[in-house]
């Protein structure tokens, strides 16, 4: 048995919700032209699911290669993360 203090049953009940059963989210973000995080830090480190494979896939889609373009990333937060640090545009 696992106790998680903060867990995801509410990303459980919205794929529910949307979809008509229990699923979870696979993002990639290698595929991505653009990104919106909302309150999401999941550049920030190996406390947020699936990380490592996250940092990668965005970094992936950063590098210019050829004609590929880069992603964008766009970030609302509550308080300044790695991810906010990293979005493309901020406030002015």
């Amino acid at each position: 048995m696992q106790y998680e203090p903060v867990n995801r049953d509410s990303h459980y009940t919205a794929g529910k919700q949307a979809f008509g059963s229990f699923v979870d989210a696979q993002y990639r973000l290698d595929q991505a032209d653009v990104i919106v995080s909302l309150d999401a830090d999941f550049l920030g480190g190996a406390t947020f699911p699936g990380f490592h494979k996250l940092a990668r896939d965005y970094a992936q889609k950063r590098k210019l290669e050829g004609t590929q373009e880069m992603n964008r990333l766009y970030v609302v937060e509550s308080v300044a993360t790695t991810t906010g640090f990293k979005a493309s545009t901020g406030w002015r």
